[in-house]
């Protein structure tokens, strides 16, 4: 268990590595296109359709990450009032919940990405830009995030997850110290 548990988290790793790259080309490619556009009075051709492509990477090869790091808003005002072993059942309930939404929209990417790809669908714009790997990396990422779902049940049934997301963990700051003659609003000193 604990094998496929850190497969999965390595996966879900690289597929936040994958969107964090995503947003970066983003932000490249809109720079580009207004440096050009200022110097030039023209776009750049196919930049509207790489960046609408990158929005879906950007958005579905992120979530797993999201799920596995614990960065998801959770609400625990219920499950924090309950006993330890009622609450375990009612987030069970709700992350088991959450895999099969998931996994249906999984399974509805899936039929699309197919299509897509049989049909090579292209987006017609001033260049035709190629739609299909934007839905095969869709239904990658939502097929991820049902897995990743699935995992933090078993993880909640078997007592390794808690109600602490990893992300709200507190984190190590070292404490600022004062420059000479100054003093820290809010010190003792």
């Amino acid at each position: 268990m604990r094998t496929l548990d850190r497969l999965v988290g390595r996966v879900s790793q690289a597929f936040g590595i994958v969107a964090a790259a995503g947003v970066a080309a983003i932000m490249v490619a809109i720079v580009s296109d207004v440096t050009v556009r200022i110097l030039t009075n023209r776009s750049i051709n196919g930049i509207y359709e790489l960046v609408e492509s990158l929005v879906i990477v950007v958005a579905f090869m992120g979530l797993a990450y999201t799920e596995r790091a614990g960065s998801s808003v959770r609400v625990t005002l219920l499950t924090e009032r309950l006993s330890p072993g009622v609450s375990r059942v009612v987030r069970s309930i709700g992350v088991i919940a959450a895999a099969l939404t998931a996994a249906w929209i999984a399974y509805s990417c899936w039929g699309n990405a197919f299509s897509s790809v049989g049909r090579g669908e292209v987006r017609q714009g001033l260049v035709a830009f190629p739609m299909w790997p934007a839905r095969l990396l869709a239904a990658l990422g939502m097929t991820l995030v049902a897995i990743e779902f699935v995992m933090t049940a078993i993880r909640i049934w078997l007592r390794t997850e808690t109600d602490e997301p990893f992300a709200s963990q507190p984190m190590a700051v070292a404490e600022p110290e004062a420059t000479p003659g100054t003093t820290l609003v809010g010190s003792n000193g």
